[in-house]
């Protein structure tokens, strides 16, 4: 698990521009940390007001690096749809998702002097992934929501603003 800022800009004809991000951390004997996330959502109900549910598409990527020890990108692609009640929203989504993770290190045992490179990489991919969740809006925003693919993930979270 990680806690990511998130940021967003947008609300010209259902359009919304968004960036998740962490300041880069130096981490002791493995380099910089560096995260960012950029995504891009368009609210079809910034053209069509009058539907009686929210439809939202969108796209995502997310870049992580661990000095040179670890890369990782991720993309998302996806579609949600939402009804709002006063103080609850459902939502239901599908997304197709893929990532990537390379790893490279030399591994050392100085009492044996053995010093081996080792490098590997690892693609995933999930074609199908479906997604519920609720909202509760009362003084704070606590979102809970499950999702479903490949493998069934259950995820929390607390928001606060609009």
């Amino acid at each position: 698990p990680m806690a990511t800022p998130e940021g967003y800009i947008g609300g010209i004809f259902g359009l919304r521009g968004v960036i998740r991000w962490l300041p880069t951390i130096e981490v002791d004997n493995y380099g910089k940390f560096e995260y960012l996330g950029l995504g891009l959502q368009w609210n079809v109900s910034g053209l069509f007001e009058t539907l009686p549910i929210d439809i939202m598409v969108g796209y995502f990527a997310t870049e992580m690096k661990v000095g040179t020890i670890i890369e990782s990108d991720s993309k998302s692609l996806h579609l949600a749809v939402s009804k709002s009640f006063p103080a609850l929203t459902l939502y239901g989504g599908y997304a197709r998702e893929e990532s990537t993770m390379d790893l490279r290190y030399v591994f050392e045992d100085p009492v044996n002097n053995i010093s081996q490179p080792i490098a590997f990489g690892v693609e995933g991919r999930q074609d199908h992934r479906w997604t519920l969740g609720v909202t509760l809006d009362i003084l704070l925003k606590l979102n809970l929501e499950m999702g479903h693919g490949d493998l069934t993930t259950y995820s929390a979270g607390l928001m606060f603003g609009n």
